[in-house]
């Protein structure tokens, strides 16, 4: 089968009918069709979360300019000095559009790094906690759940509410599917699956945090983000009343 159909196929059925998906699921003869379509779905998913990102931080943005009391108000309910609570906000969103920059940039490679260390963690937790006895798992098969269950990652494009979508759709395909494939308990597919998660999650986060630490201002001036304003909030000040 063409790919195009295939993925169509699979796309379609995953997100319309999860329960039946994992019911009739088998090992694809096609390894490399299962990596691609947990590489197409990523891509897409880390591309618009991060220009999702982009716009939520320039909607802030905006919304500070319009509003000089705006600052005050959330320093009064978060209970800190104006003059602080400006600083951290600012930091914050000038951390933000550095981010869904890095992101944009690392979307050639980061899929792959996602599916394959999170398919490896999450093999090795349903082994570590010794949840698998009656039969010894298949890589392969965990592999393919991971790639099928990324589908979600396309709800992304949805501002604010999409990210929490999509991870609660991905998560629960993830136990579905290993609920289905390996015969585990749901509360036993949540811990194997919440446990990498959470530390991929972390890795994530440091990784980002060090890119970010070590790369100048003047990096993001690169011809690839011309089109996306990053300088233009570290050249707006932030008003301090």
């Amino acid at each position: 089968m063409v790919f195009s159909r295939w993925f169509y196929f699979h796309f379609v059925k995953i997100l319309k009918a999860p329960r039946n998906f994992w019911n009739d699921f088998e090992l694809p003869e096609h390894n490399a069709y299962v990596i691609w379509f947990g590489f197409i779905c990523l891509f897409f998913g880390i591309g618009l979360e991060a220009c999702s990102q982009f716009w939520l931080v320039d909607l802030t943005q905006q919304a500070l300019i319009q509003d000089t009391n705006l600052l005050d108000q959330l320093a009064t309910v978060f209970k800190m000095p104006p003059e602080k609570w400006t600083e951290f906000f600012s930091k914050q969103l000038v951390f933000s559009k550095k981010e869904s920059a890095l992101m944009i940039l690392l979307l050639p490679v980061a899929p792959y790094f996602v599916i394959y260390l999170f398919a490896g963690a999450l093999h090795f937790s349903m082994n570590i906690f010794g949840y698998i006895r009656s039969f010894e798992p298949s890589y392969d098969r965990t592999l393919s759940i991971v790639c099928f269950s990324t589908a979600p990652a396309i709800f992304t494009v949805i501002p604010v509410v999409g990210i929490w979508i999509a991870t609660v759709w991905i998560l629960m395909l993830l136990v579905k599917g290993l609920c289905k494939n390996y015969q585990l308990t749901f509360f036993k597919s949540l811990i194997s699956v919440l446990l990498p998660a959470f530390l991929i999650k972390m890795i994530w986060i440091s990784a980002m945090q060090s890119l970010l630490a070590a790369m100048p201002n003047s990096y993001f001036d690169h011809p690839l983000l011309k089109a996306i304003p990053v300088q233009s909030l570290l050249s707006v000040p932030v008003p301090i009343k």
